[in-house]
């Protein structure tokens, strides 16, 4: 397959552009504390994914449009609670620092190197991915996914510690 500018692709996407543009900047709106640069990195990957994934229906604008939302939508939703580690990182005085230098220990445990550096450099130091992905050099996407996966064996982990139940029913 041709790949570059001159890729059928890339053409595709770049004809979808202000459309993507459109639907990424009105779902941002009123959640200032999202790049726009991975919100529009989100929407590329659902566009990108309405184009090679899925049969083209006859209303491609209008499926594309909801698809892209959806993508981004979800995003927004995945960071609002994700901001930042507890303020006790920030705190001034030692004991607080110390604290929270255990409480990250705790929560890293298990989790790789890689997934440990991504989310330290994301809520410990306030990066953005794409920053993060720069560091680590990798692709956003790959910073993303390995963020993802890190959240999700912390949560795990401090659901079976707490001894708390997750969302579903398990009385059957």
């Amino acid at each position: 397959m041709p790949r570059g500018p001159a890729c059928p692709l890339s053409a595709a996407i770049r004809a979808h552009t202000d459309l993507l543009r459109r639907v990424v900047f009105a779902r941002l709106r009123g959640h200032e504390e999202v790049d726009p640069d991975e919100a529009l990195q989100e929407g590329r990957l659902a566009l990108w994914r309405c184009l090679v994934v899925t049969p083209a229906p006859a209303d491609f604008r209008t499926y594309a449009a909801s698809a892209i939302g959806r993508r981004v939508s979800r995003f927004i939703t995945s960071r609002r609670h994700l901001e930042r580690l507890p303020d006790t990182l920030y705190a001034p005085d030692a004991a607080a620092k110390i604290e929270a230098r255990d409480g990250w220990r705790a929560v890293t445990r298990w989790l790789t190197e890689e997934e440990a550096r991504v989310l330290w450099c994301h809520y410990g130091e306030g990066k953005t991915l794409r920053e993060v992905a720069a560091e680590c050099r990798t692709t956003l996407n790959r910073a993303w996914r390995v963020e993802r996966r890190a959240l999700a064996k912390a949560k795990e982990k401090a659901h079976e510690v707490l001894g708390v139940r997750g969302c579903k029913d398990e009385s059957n």
